[in-house]
Order: C-alpha cells, then sequence, then structure tokens
C-alpha cells in the first residue's frame, strides 16, 4: 500500500497507508460455544423476520389486527410552511402515528397487562438480551378439542391452538438423532412458525379470522424449559376474541387471572418478552440459531422490532478442540 502521511515520534516514525479496495462481501463469522459443542454462525447470512410498519402505505397494504387502526404519517407543518420536500422544504419531517401492537413485528413486556404505565425500558433489559441463543420450531396448529389442554370459556373445539404436544413433536423434529436434550441451550428465545403468514411477504388482515393461539399447557412447557423470549409469526398468543383472560400472556409472565397491579420494587419485574406478528420466511430453517432482537427503544408496554437470525452450523467436538481460542468464548 502507498504511504500517505507520516507523522513524527519521539521514538519511530507511524505511518498510515492507504487502505486498498474491498470487495463488497466481507464474510463474518461468529464461533460461540454453547453447552459442550461449538457452532459457527456466518453474520453476513441473517435473516430479517420483521413485517415492517408501513405508514405511507395504504391502510389496505398495510399488516392490521383487532380491528386496530392503520398507521398514518403527515409532515410537521407551522402555519404556511410544511416540512416536506414535495411542499417545497428542504428536508422531509414526518409525525408517525402506529399501534406497535398492530401494524407489524413489534415486541411486548409484562406492561402490556399492567396499570402504572410499566415499559419496556422498565424490565432492566441489558445488551445480553439481545444477542441470544435461539431455537427456531415450526409447529403445526391443530383442534383445541383434540389437543388435551385447557384455555378458558372462551375456546371453541374447532379453534386451532399451538398446544404443548405440537411444541414438542416441533422440538423433535428440529433436534432430530441428537435429542431434544441436545436443543436445551437453545431455548432462551424460541420462535414458534405456525405458517399463519402463509409464503409470501405481503402484509396480512387478520382481524375477525380467529388465528390460532397458544394454550397454557404449550406456554407451561416453554417456561419448563427456560423460554425467556417467546416469538411468533402469530398476531397474538391469545384467541382474538378471549373476554380479556390473556390466558397466555399471564401464563408467560407469571401474572395470575386479574393482576394489573406492578410491584413496587420495578426491578423485580419479569424479563420476559413476546414478539408478534414476526415473518419467518422458508429460508430461515429449524433447529438453532443466534438471535439479535433489536427493539426500538421507545417507552411504551410494546415497540416495533426487528428479529434477525443466524443459523448456527455445529463443529465436531474434536475437530473444535485443534483450534479452540484461548479463554472462555462461551
Amino acid at each position: 500500500p502507498r504511504p500517505i502521511r507520516q507523522w513524527p515520534c519521539r521514538e519511530w516514525p507511524f505511518t498510515m497507508a492507504a487502505a486498498p479496495v474491498l470487495p463488497v462481501y466481507m464474510p463474518m463469522e461468529m464461533r460461540v460455544k454453547l453447552g459442550d459443542c461449538w457452532w459457527r454462525a456466518d453474520l453476513a447470512a441473517g435473516v430479517d423476520c420483521a413485517d415492517a410498519v408501513r405508514p405511507l402505505a395504504p391502510a389496505a397494504d398495510q399488516t392490521e389486527t383487532f380491528s386496530l387502526p392503520a398507521a398514518t404519517s403527515a409532515p410537521v407543518t407551522f402555519g404556511d410552511f410544511t416540512l416536506s420536500v414535495d411542499k417545497g422544504a428542504s428536508v422531509n419531517c414526518p409525525t408517525v402515528t402506529l399501534c406497535a401492537h398492530s401494524n407489524g413485528t413489534h415486541t411486548e413486556c409484562v406492561g402490556h397487562a399492567l396499570k402504572g404505565g410499566v415499559t419496556l425500558l422498565d424490565i432492566g433489559l441489558t445488551g445480553g438480551d439481545f444477542i441470544l441463543p435461539a431455537l427456531v420450531l415450526t409447529a403445526e396448529p391443530e383442534r383445541f378439542g383434540d389437543s388435551g389442554d385447557e384455555y378458558s370459556d372462551k375456546a371453541a373445539d374447532d379453534d386451532r391452538v399451538v398446544s404443548a404436544r405440537s411444541l414438542a413433536a416441533a422440538a423433535a423434529a428440529a433436534a432430530g438423532e441428537g435429542g431434544v436434550a441436545a436443543l436445551a441451550p437453545f431455548f432462551r428465545a424460541v420462535l414458534v412458525r405456525t405458517g399463519a403468514r402463509g409464503t409470501g411477504d405481503d402484509p396480512r388482515k387478520f382481524s375477525g379470522t380467529n388465528p390460532a393461539y397458544f394454550t397454557a399447557a404449550a406456554i407451561a412447557w416453554l417456561r419448563d424449559r427456560g423460554c425467556e423470549h417467546l416469538l411468533t409469526d402469530l398476531p397474538s398468543m391469545d384467541k382474538e376474541d378471549d373476554g380479556g383472560h390473556l390466558i397466555a400472556h399471564r401464563a408467560f409472565w407469571g401474572l395470575s387471572a386479574g393482576e394489573t397491579d406492578p410491584p413496587e420494587d420495578r426491578s423485580t419485574l419479569t424479563r420476559r418478552t413476546i414478539t408478534e406478528l414476526v415473518r419467518a420466511p422458508a429460508a430461515l430453517l429449524d433447529g438453532a440459531a443466534l438471535l439479535n432482537l433489536q427493539v426500538a427503544p421507545i417507552a411504551l408496554d410494546a415497540a416495533p422490532s426487528r428479529p434477525v437470525f443466524y443459523p448456527l452450523i455445529p463443529e465436531s467436538t474434536e475437530a473444535a478442540a485443534v483450534d479452540a481460542p484461548s479463554g472462555d468464548a462461551s
């Protein structure tokens, strides 16, 4: 490389060199130890699973649930002056109105079911909650009447539900010959894909369709395996018209029926999160992954989010031991 500048130094000259032109694609590989196995992830091959909020699109072209309003956007105005380049301003400066629970992929905290304005910023998430070992499962919903699970009196036998049995079958299929026990390090975050969005990327209208939902036993199955962050392509973990019981939400957050008062010490709030309306494309395969859960830092019970999954490839223990990095890489 051609030297472009030299700085005088008391002991030796320090030279900066012109950087060579690099190719556009630069593979970035992460190597992590989870349990007794080393895994590799290609950080240039992440799968974006967000259904984007589209405030500039017509309402008919936006995802919508529970008959909630569409996202909208309007330029800020000061008298006759409009902050829009289309109107002659030098910049665009819109005001956006959205409902995180309906307009796209969103992550919510226990404040969704509590009084007192508990927000995502109150539950104490740290950097370690945004890069997570994760498990991708494709679970086939079954008839509630055939599941043997319980819900509220609002459940109908013909409802489609994610049951404990369907989750167990999905985990067994993802584990293969290694067995579900081999997946234990990855249950911290679980994406349950049901096919609710179909195969396309188009926005979905879920209102009035009685989508599938999680049974109480399904939530207990996930919690028993250490799930702290639950993601799904469904518009809600609960039945569309559940009479306000929120059976699945409350079970996941450890709330009793009717419990709405937050603890006096907010440091004791559960840090479990629920992410709904995830777009899980076919390119994302079932099995172990790393999850980068990107949540907009908005002080509300829920905020738009962008889950990005990086599939993990296991190494053999013998091969990993040869070039294992020094120190603890777990």
